[in-house]
């Protein structure tokens, strides 16, 4: 057998599975639109498109599938993985996953009317998920955007989690390179005499170890370090992702 050196300098990074998420209208999917060359998993009966819409200005050309049914959502998962390199896409957001799930859910429920079992319902919903996942493991970079369970409380980045049709989602982390929890603040600048002359909403960015990582945190491996204020929507993305080397699992 040939021996073949490589040299880390001329390898590009190999596709990573991210989950993206956070509450509603903090910016996740514009911030997705930031990363390398994305195309976007859109649910066709959701408003998902309207959020795209917000990014126009953002990004000079993008493009997205809608799909509506678990069989159109694998087809266009199918059709990025064997499109990827003809329309030079590198990123696959499927946004939001939240509600691909439910949409998941319900043609679940209705294919089966009798089915009282919720929990092989919800296993159902989580292998199509995986499904689509092995269709797009090492093609793309996958970013899973959902929204946040607002029912959990105390501190905001350890307590929320992200959400899928109420359950917890351990088996997705457990097969993601990174997770990311973004948030969102209002900043004023006030003049001399207090009054509020301006205001801007700042974002951050929060990374937390998959369970299966062994995680370079500190507490424990609960502590969650914040990558500093996103406060554009075009953050440099290749100096990003550097400076999260060391939690991404190789």
């Amino acid at each position: 057998m040939a021996v073949k050196v490589k040299n880390t300098k001329s390898d590009p990074p190999r596709p990573c599975t991210i989950i993206l998420y956070g509450r509603h209208k903090v910016g996740k999917t514009r911030f997705v639109g930031t990363m390398p060359k994305p195309v976007f998993i859109v649910p066709r009966q959701e408003t998902g498109t309207m959020s795209l819409n917000a990014i126009v200005e953002v990004v000079d050309g993008f493009d997205y599938i809608e799909a509506g049914t678990i069989q159109e959502y694998l087809d266009a998962c199918l059709f990025v993985k064997d499109n990827a390199d003809k329309r030079g896409w590198r990123t696959c957001a499927v946004d939001p996953l939240t509600s691909f799930g439910r949409l998941f859910q319900l043609e679940i429920e209705q294919k089966y009317p009798n089915r009282k079992d919720n929990f092989s319902i919800w296993g159902e919903v989580m292998q199509t998920v995986l499904n689509g996942w092995k269709i797009l493991q090492g093609v793309v970079h996958l970013v899973w955007v959902c929204h946040t369970d607002e029912g959990k409380s105390g501190d905001f980045v350890l307590e929320e989690k992200p959400a899928l049709v109420g359950k917890s989602i351990e088996i997705l982390e457990a097969n993601a390179d990174l997770v990311l929890f973004m948030t969102a603040r209002v900043v004023e600048q006030h003049d001399a005499e207090g009054k509020v002359t301006a205001s801007k909403k700042v974002r951050q960015v929060w990374v937390r170890c998959p369970p299966t990582v062994n995680p370079p945190f500190r507490a424990g491996g609960r502590y969650e370090e914040a990558f500093g204020e996103v406060s554009s929507f075009l953050p440099d993305w290749a100096i990003f992702a550097n400076r999260l080397k060391g939690y991404i699992r190789t």
